[in-house]
């Protein structure tokens, strides 16, 4: 990643909002290629905490959801439209050190390094926007050194103002020394806590294999566990992120026979008999398919309005892992040689599970997002497989509703108190 500064980054560098900008568009960029997650946790110590809050705006933007907010002992800066004399003092006490970059100016006349250390005593608001969903932990030192700027609003570090759902947490450290191996352990420890604080509200849990059986899947489908779309793991949750919001889930299996996918097929009115489309299942190999999915799955997320997984290899991928623990097999539609859709599924011994599935904008009126269920559901009908984990639904949005547009009575969902799965007709 290539940065427009000279010799090193420091405050007095990049305490502007048009760089301040600039780089948060440069971290969004970098996030989104990478594929990473669709639902990432930011951090960012002194002046980075700034442009971790900066970074979370446009990462929503580009259907990343940010689920917390880690501020190393950040404080708000250009808090006020005219700097406070606190403010000033300390600014200038970072001059007093950039002193030397002085001689750089006046030996190579540079002209753009003099105007960044002026720009750098008077500076704007940088983050005027509020915060109102994302939980956001501020870890403040507590040990007050004389380069530290006073607040109007000490404990917070100013961010009151903008931050709905802020944390404070105490830090037995000076702003210097906070990220120095003495202080990293305890600094460490409580960013765990806050991490924990999520996963609990969640109710998240996460199991990590070395190996996993297809008779193993079918148990832990069977225990509410489905595959995290990342590494080789297992997760269960009762809870879900979607628009900066956290709903209640229910997990959805179907059980599986010729009866189920014929009446099934009778509800799905938007088929249009008159194309004939060519589906192939094969066992899935990302390195032999990429050429072929990665386009088309950039095609369909660019038509999306909600957050979804960057690329199908930030789905699919198996983390450090050299090889993935699980069976899956891919669909592939075909119009003629033209790739139209894909679906990605695991199997076990009596079970599928889908995993994502993605289509060609341009035959949308087709219905082709249901078709490739329907294509799974036959292709686990005709093999004798019992059930097909659907994933969950939202309690209180309508967003995953889909998944219940098949034959209502062969629907079940997880119910944790017991156990055990329940007709979804009695729901």
């Amino acid at each position: 990643m290539q940065f427009d500064f000279d010799y090193e980054i420091g405050n007095y560098h990049i305490i502007n909002a048009k760089l301040i900008d600039k780089l948060s568009k440069l971290f969004t960029s970098f996030i989104v290629k990478s594929g990473i997650s669709p639902k990432i946790i930011l951090a960012g110590f002194s002046l980075g905490g700034n442009i971790a809050l900066e970074t979370s705006f446009e990462l929503q933007k580009n259907g990343i959801t940010v689920t917390q907010i880690h501020l190393l002992d950040s404080y708000k800066f250009g808090n006020t439209v005219s700097s406070t004399i606190s403010e000033m003092r300390f600014k200038l006490a970072y001059f007093r050190k950039s002193l030397a970059y002085l001689k750089f100016c006046i030996l190579y006349r540079d002209k753009k390094v003099f105007k960044q250390l002026i720009n750098f005593l008077y500076q704007p608001e940088i983050n005027p926007k509020k915060i109102t969903k994302i939980p956001v932990y501020l870890y403040k030192c507590t040990i007050i050194t004389k380069s530290s700027p006073d607040f109007s609003d000490k404990e917070s570090l100013d961010w009151n103002k903008t931050i709905e759902r802020l944390n404070i947490i105490p830090i037995n450290s000076d702003h210097d020394f906070m990220l120095k191996e003495e202080n990293v352990e305890e600094l460490a420890n409580k960013m765990d806590e806050s991490i924990d604080e999520l996963l609990n509200e969640l109710d998240f849990k996460i199991l990590e294999f070395d190996t996993l059986s297809k008779a193993d899947l079918d148990y832990y489908l069977s225990k509410g566990w489905f595959r995290l779309r990342f590494g080789n793991h297992l997760f269960t949750d009762t809870k879900a992120p979607f628009d900066n919001n956290y709903y209640p889930v229910k997990w959805l299996r179907y059980k599986l026979d010729a009866t189920f996918l014929r009446e099934s097929i009778k509800k799905e009115k938007k088929f249009n008999q008159k194309r004939i489309f060519t589906p192939i299942i094969v066992d899935f190999n990302y390195e032999n398919e990429k050429h072929k999915l990665e386009p088309l799955y950039a095609k369909y997320r660019s038509n999306l309005n909600f957050d979804a997984y960057t690329s199908v290899y930030s789905a699919v991928h198996h983390g450090e892992a050299d090889t993935s623990i699980f069976n899956s097999k891919l669909l592939m539609l075909y119009d003629n040689d033209k790739l139209i859709g894909a679906f990605i599924f695991d199997i076990g011994e009596i079970s599928g599970a889908g995993i994502i599935y993605f289509f060609d904008p341009e035959y949308s009126r087709y219905g082709i997002g249901k078709y490739l269920v329907l294509l799974v559901l036959k292709y686990l009908v005709d093999n004798n497989f019992s059930y097909y984990y659907a994933g969950f639904i939202f309690i209180g949005h309508s967003k995953l509703n889909y998944k219940l547009s098949v034959k209502k009575s062969g629907i079940e969902y997880y119910d944790i108190k017991s156990g055990n799965w329940l007709n979804w007709m009695t729901e």
